[in-house]
């Protein structure tokens, strides 16, 4: 922590549900508190309550880039206190997450997962819980107040596939984005050396991009 504090930012990690806890729209709801906290404390911890970012990968990654386009979705904010408090980000860091579950790749993964970790996420197929499948859904949320984004991606896993047609709307209402692909990196590769310390670099470089205050 203090390295990332003398760069300038204060990190803070927080915890969601998973599925096997409770359903969505769960998880979500837990970000959306985390951040309205941060804010009704700001004071209290010396943080700037208008330049908060948020960084995850895989799940995590989902859950950032959903954190950063559904401000305005009443229905995910849940009860988790500070209600007072907006819970918009001002930039997100995305590594390897699925920002669309209603496409038909990630219906059919679903449907054949023997664990069924996204129909239980969702609390349901498609059929059963349409409408949880599209609030969850980062792409179907993407507007002209959505903050600066990351992505990132490992050069064995998916690069360039996840986020076509999310660059293509980032495009399409101007909305400022960056690329990288981390060399010979797997799926987790924010979890491993040495791949941690190229994400790392980009993290730093884009939050202070877009989140630090300009000398005074």
């Amino acid at each position: 922590m203090s390295s990332n504090a003398t760069a300038g930012f204060v990190p803070a990690n927080i915890e969601s549900r998973l599925a096997g806890e409770a359903t969505f729209p769960a998880a979500i709801q837990d970000c959306k508190a985390a951040v309205r906290w941060l804010r009704a404390n700001a004071a209290r911890y010396h943080l700037d309550p208008a330049r908060i970012g948020a960084v995850g990968g895989s799940a995590g990654g989902h859950l950032c880039g959903l954190l950063a386009t559904s401000s305005q979705l009443e229905q995910l904010e849940g009860g988790g206190g500070n209600p007072e408090q907006p819970s918009a980000i001002q930039a997100a860091v995305i590594m390897a997450g699925t920002m669309d579950l209603t496409t038909t790749e990630a219906l059919e993964r679903a449907t054949i997962d023997p664990r069924h970790r996204l129909i239980t996420f969702m609390g349901g197929t498609w059929k059963q819980a349409e409408q949880n499948y599209i609030d969850a859904s980062p792409n179907r949320h993407i507007d002209a107040k959505t903050p600066p984004l990351c992505f990132m991606d490992g050069e064995f896993d998916r690069p360039g596939e996840r986020y076509v047609e999310t660059t293509r709307k980032l495009d399409a209402l101007q909305i400022e984005y960056e690329s990288h692909l981390i060399k010979n990196a797997p799926h987790p590769f924010w979890a491993v050396d040495p791949f941690f310390q190229p994400a790392l670099e980009h993290v730093r470089a884009f939050f202070k991009k877009h989140l630090q205050a300009e000398p005074s």
